[in-house]
């Protein structure tokens, strides 16, 4: 199963309700989920087992279906470490995938709970992304340093034409800096989460 971490814009107000209402961040990412209604009746029920489910959708959260959002595929990882030099860790803002923000209550949406980033905690990593160009991604790149790490998704190993690691990471970069120098100039948060 792949783990893919998106960034999605939010207004300073949208942030606020769902710190203070953390059972709210899933009507937020427009996620569904399954909960156990009226036991089945009917003989059939009876014969094929107990609960019924269907989709609900948890407590709504009007958000502006307009504000865009990026996913880093799996690039996210790779790009934490050339950024911070780190596994899991590091110092902000190169940090600022895996660490920037603070926690929305502790529902997992994923593989861990969404992070609130309000808008001024934007600025210093957009500051950093624009000193990292494609030749100093390409310079921190070291396909050896990247297994023997075991950073996610292991394809380090591949060469080009086949696969290109090193491209697939610099499309990516190219992404996350325009979005969030967008964010930033939009005086928006972001939601990010691991899904």
């Amino acid at each position: 199963m792949s783990m893919i971490l998106a960034l999605r814009q939010a207004t300073p107000s949208d942030l606020k309700t769902l710190l203070d209402e953390p059972s709210r961040i899933e009507g937020f990412l427009g996620f569904e989920e399954l909960a156990p209604l009226a036991p089945k009746t009917s003989w059939l029920a009876k014969v094929f087992g107990g609960w019924r489910t269907e989709p609900i959708i948890s407590k709504r959260f009007e958000r502006n279906e307009e504000l865009p959002e990026i996913d880093l595929d799996k690039a996210w990882h790779g790009l934490h470490f050339l950024y911070s030099g780190s596994e899991w860790d590091g110092e902000m803002p190169e940090a600022f995938l895996l660490k920037s923000g603070q926690s929305i209550g502790d529902l997992n949406v994923g593989y861990a709970p969404a992070r609130a980033v309000l808008p001024a905690e934007l600025p210093p990593f957009n500051q950093f992304l624009d000193s990292i160009d494609e030749q100093e991604l390409q310079r921190r790149y070291d396909p050896e340093i990247l297994a023997r790490n075991h950073i996610y998704p292991e394809i380090w190993d591949r060469k080009p034409p086949e696969d290109d690691p090193l491209g697939y990471l610099i499309e990516y970069h190219s992404a996350l800096k325009e979005f969030i120098a967008q964010s930033t100039e939009d005086a928006m948060g972001l939601v990010i989460y691991l899904t």
